[in-house]
């Protein structure tokens, strides 16, 4: 066990519950569990809670709140629910003390979320962050009755719909049928605040890959992947809740620099995942390598451009227009980027016109 794996199991003996653990929702075996991880959600954090609490199930469910050290009012919203609702509601005041982990390079290992799902008691978990919220009152019910009847699916969940904060509209829906483990190579289409899955393949996802230590910026999309060569994935095609677009968001981030590192982290996780069940995947290299090319001339660093235009070479034959149109670009990489986030504005733009499902 390393540092971090024995530092997260320490950590979570010191949790305790608000109100105890001898509440209502404590004496009862629920169905399902509800996981809420939030910090600094004040604005959203009761149109969050209100989405669960209207679910119209046949079973019990309980939701556990991580509350992660907000001072901005969040944790007194928590506490208020947790007060109101002691027969589905647990709540975890966390202290980012323990709940975060810093090793000695700096690097950052949240374990609020973690500790939520090792707190679950439930058959089946579901997902919602603390600012986002479910808008279909049978949610919970209509993806436990598709895996109750269906034995091979690991998983089920739905589109989401975009609304963006700062502009104060929705978006488009998003999320799209994942039909196999090399789709979910190439695109994350899982939408984690409708997912619905069985805890015993999350125990073993756990167990066997220790996502805790392996520095990776999304917590999910790992799971997916994981539970894609476990069982099937089910897919149910009306829109269940609303994603919300925040720029404080790393995946949405106007920090071209964020982003990227964001893209190639994902990329590094499905290159550990198509090696790890040794499904080789050409796209995967490629494309991080050309994210790579992507950051280096934004840095201007035409030595590191002049590399990975050669690392890209092999590659030309999938995308020979690509590599035409970077080949020379180590003589002035900051052009380039130009004519790439404009192509990337122009195509934004069209996709607005035509209403994209998928954003």
């Amino acid at each position: 066990m390393n540092e971090i794996s024995f530092a997260l199991q320490e950590r979570f003996l010191l949790q305790k519950e608000f109100l105890g653990d001898n509440k209502p929702i404590n004496r009862v075996k629920p169905i399902v569990s509800v996981l809420v991880s939030t910090y600094k959600h004040s604005k959203y954090i009761s149109e969050c809670l209100d989405g669960i609490l209207m679910q119209q199930t046949s079973f019990q469910f309980e939701i556990i709140i991580g509350e992660d050290g907000s001072t901005d009012g969040t944790k007194e919203i928590c506490e208020k629910y947790a007060v109101l609702h002691q027969d589905k509601i647990r709540l975890f005041n966390r202290d980012r003390k323990l709940s975060q982990f810093v090793d000695k390079y700096g690097r950052v290992t949240r374990f609020n979320g973690i500790w939520n799902r090792m707190s679950a008691r439930g058959t089946y978990i579901a997902l919602c962050e603390g600012d986002d919220y479910w808008t279909d009152s049978f949610k919970l019910q209509k993806q436990y009755e598709f895996l109750e009847s269906n034995a091979d699916y690991n998983l089920v969940f739905s589109p989401v719909k975009y609304y963006s904060q700062s502009k104060g509209k929705f978006l488009c829906v998003a999320g799209g049928k994942a039909d196999s483990f090399e789709d979910l190579l190439k695109r994350n289409t899982i939408p984690t605040l409708t997912t619905f899955f069985r805890k015993e393949i999350q125990t073993q996802y756990y167990e066997e890959i220790h996502p805790e230590s392996k520095n990776w910026l999304m917590g999910d999309y790992p799971m997916w992947l994981y539970f894609a060569t476990k069982g099937k994935i089910g897919f149910i095609s009306e829109p269940m809740g609303v994603y919300r677009v925040l720029e404080s968001s790393l995946s949405h981030s106007k920090s071209p620099y964020k982003r990227l590192e964001f893209d190639i982290n994902r990329l590094e996780i499905a290159d550990f995942f198509s090696k790890y069940f040794q499904v080789p995947s050409v796209y995967i290299n490629s494309q991080k390598i050309f994210l790579q090319w992507e950051y280096s001339c934004r840095m201007n660093d035409k030595n590191a451009v002049r590399d990975k235009i050669q690392e890209l070479k092999k590659y030309a034959g999938r995308n020979r227009l690509r590599y035409i149109l970077i080949k020379y670009s180590y003589m002035c990489p900051r052009y380039f980027i130009v004519l790439l986030d404009g192509f990337r504005k122009v195509k934004g733009m069209l996709d607005a016109i035509k209403n994209k499902e998928i954003c």
